[in-house]
């Protein structure tokens, strides 16, 4: 939906973007990849760490599972912490909510794919 992409390149702020996730639920396309991967981009480049705490626990909690490209981003933002201390106490949140978000949907995955092997004649 490339009304939700330009709403989501809008989005400066959670509140902003938590708004608009409601509003994709309701509409019944919380699951574009494009949209979170727009969300996570502006919340790295403005170092809102707290905005992306709040992003993983939607994806968590909506049982989204991220593209490559929202991974790797992530994964470049953690073995790149701020300098700021400020900032470090709101990233050091982040990361320690990252690791077991990670390991969240990587056993999602991993019990899926068990779930769909059962099913596959041999």
């Amino acid at each position: 939906d490339t009304s939700s992409h330009s709403l989501a390149k809008l989005c400066k702020n959670q509140d902003d973007m938590m708004k608009l996730l409601v509003h994709m639920k309701s509409a019944g396309s919380l699951n574009d990849m494009d949209v979170w991967s727009i969300l996570v981009t502006t919340c790295i480049g403005q170092r809102d760490y707290k905005c992306l705490h709040a992003l993983l626990k939607e994806m968590k909690y909506n049982e989204i599972v991220p593209s490559n490209k929202i991974i790797n981003s992530l994964q470049k933002t953690i073995i790149n912490p701020p300098k700021n201390r400020w900032l470090q106490l709101s990233f050091n949140g982040f990361k320690g909510y990252y690791t077991l978000w990670s390991k969240s949907f990587i056993n999602n995955i991993n019990n899926i794919e068990t779930t769909d092997r059962k099913f596959i004649k041999h």
